[in-house]
């Protein structure tokens, strides 16, 4: 009975470590900017008509200045049919401000759209130039986007590089299931562990 009550303890706390560590692991690799120095938009899912429909990219540094610069993609309009584009909005909610990459002209190809704008880019000064000039700190999150009338009626991509790049290591946050399974098993073993030593000292 012993044997399998140190057993079932045993199970409880490694469960509870194994979802730890593949939480830990989900954060590590769930970002869209994987590498840190690109930012990847697909057109059909972040395309629309304000920020709210884009992609939310957490880690930039207060009052620092980015450059964004178009690298590759393109995208095309599924319904009209006029051709391809290549633009994106960048939006950043400390100041209100949006900074747009690309423009609204229709090309033949994706490749002509993405010719006729690599190497274009933008830059942008997270919080504006008050937070540059500050000595304030912290993080925000910049929304990015593919503009269009609607959503959901696009294909393709757009990718920007970033510099300087962003960290890709985000912090790790054990899930309350694992946390509890953790707490739980080691309050048990240190209990059980205790309740020996009395037991042995009442011996």
């Amino acid at each position: 009975m012993k044997r399998l009550l140190t057993f079932i303890l045993a199970v409880v706390m490694v469960a509870g470590l194994s979802t730890v560590a593949f939480a830990g692991l989900v954060a590590d690799v769930s970002g869209l900017a994987a590498t840190g120095d690109t930012i990847d938009v697909d057109s059909n899912d972040y395309g629309g008509t304000n920020y709210l429909n884009g992609l939310e990219v957490p880690g930039f540094e207060l009052g620092q200045t980015y450059t964004f610069t178009v690298v590759d993609g393109a995208w095309g309009d599924w319904w009209g049919a006029e051709g391809w584009f290549w633009s994106l909005n960048i939006y950043d909610p400390t100041t209100g401000l949006y900074y747009f990459l690309g423009d609204d002209t229709p090309y033949d190809s994706p490749g002509d759209a993405l010719r006729a704008n690599k190497g274009k880019s933008v830059q942008v000064t997270v919080g504006g130039e008050v937070a540059a000039t500050g000595t304030g700190g912290g993080t925000v999150n910049l929304w990015f986007y593919v503009p269009d009338s609607s959503r959901w009626n696009n294909y393709g991509s757009v990718t920007v590089s970033v510099d300087p790049p962003l960290s890709v290591n985000p912090p790790i946050v054990p899930e309350p299931v694992s946390s509890i399974l953790f707490i739980a098993g080691g309050l048990a073993l240190a209990g059980r562990l205790y309740y020996k030593g009395r037991k042995r000292i009442s011996a």
